[in-house]
Parts: structure tokens; sequence; C-alpha cells
């Protein structure tokens, strides 16, 4: 994601509902919930897709906070650039998946053939902090395997770590932060669900 002029701009998959086939473009943010979308040709082709005002699209949102699928609504496209405004629930979801939400619960993780069990510290849609009973380096690609509070449905991601650290109230523990990796579309909503829902009663902001 990169800032220009003061607007933040990420990069947007964009797609007719139902379709499996989209166009990348990097995406500018506007007042009142609009978006610019700077749409280019996919490998292969050099034709772009020419669509009518309200038509509805899939959006699939890439940036640091991970991963949001919603749906837009055009409302004008001068070539390879598209204006769409986006769904209030996307809008809300952005704001509030920023927080991180107090975990509590046990995140079993494995490096190599090496396994062990940590406890997710807080967590966000980008990543969540794990505290476990030996250190981990830096940059260490990890396969966790958790459920969600409230949940019986068990999730998969890979994450790598970021840091490690000794905790302040235990020596015999140290605090890492994993950030997630390879985050498929289901798994960035359910998270942004998750920490939309979960704020308030599970908010901490750290």
């Amino acid at each position: 994601m990169i800032s220009v002029d003061g607007r933040t701009r990420s990069i947007m998959e964009v797609r007719l509902k139902n379709s499996r086939s989209g166009w990348v473009g990097e995406m500018e943010h506007l007042p009142e919930g609009k978006m610019k979308v700077r749409l280019q040709p996919t490998e292969g082709e050099s034709s772009l897709p020419v669509w009518i005002p309200g038509t509805v699209l899939e959006c699939i949102i890439h940036n640091p906070i991970g991963m949001m699928i919603t749906e837009a609504k055009l409302q004008c496209q001068k070539q390879n650039l598209i204006w769409l405004e986006m769904s209030s629930e996307w809008r809300s979801m952005e704001r509030r998946s920023r927080e991180r939400i107090q975990g509590g619960f046990a995140v079993g993780y494995t490096i190599g053939d090496e396994s062990g069990i940590g406890t997710c510290v807080d967590i966000s849609t980008s990543g969540l902090r794990l505290q476990v009973s030996q250190p981990i380096p830096d940059k260490t690609i990890l396969k966790l395997i958790f459920m969600l509070p409230g949940e019986y449905v068990t999730r998969f991601y890979s994450g790598m770590t970021l840091y490690c650290r000794e905790t302040e109230q235990d020596s015999k523990t140290v605090l890492v932060g994993v950030k997630f990796l390879n985050v498929t579309p289901e798994q960035g909503m359910h998270l942004s669900k998750f920490c939309g829902l979960h704020r308030g009663s599970y908010s901490q902001n750290r």
C-alpha cells in the first residue's frame, strides 16, 4: 500500500459476481466511501472489460490489514479507470478490523518437523501475537492451527515471525509477533467479521 498526496492506495481485484476471472488494479480511496481503480490487463490479454454504470462487482481488497471481500456498484468508467461506490458493510468493517482483538485461546504451531502450543495474546486480520515457552527466530515460517472463541471449526493458517521478546510478566515465556501469509479471500473475510463482531467484548488496543 502506498500514499500519494495524502490519499491511501491499495491493490484491488475486480470481477463480475460468480465469475472466476478478474482484473487487478491500483485502488485509491476517495471521499464518502468511493474508490477509483486503475485496471491493468491480465496476462495474455490486451483488452479490458467495459461495464455500464450500476453494474455490481465483487472486489477483493489487499492491504496491510489483510484481505477483504465486498461488493461495489460501478459509477463510471473511462477506459482503464473505474469509479466505485463501496458497500457500507465494508466501510465499517475496514475501520473496525484495524483493531487487535484480545485472544486467550490456544494456537498449535509447526516449524518443519517440530511442533508446539502457544497462547494467542491478541489477533487482527493481518496477524497475531503468540505467547510461547521457547524463542522463535525472526522470519521463521509457521503453520498455525486454532479455533476462534465461540466457534467449533478448526482454522489453518501460515505465518511468519516478525519479532520475539521476553514478556514483562514472566521471563520464562516469550512474545512472538506473527504475520499471516497467503491469506485466502475466505480467510480474510472471516477474520474481518470476527474482529468486527468481537469489538467491544474482546477489544484491546495495544
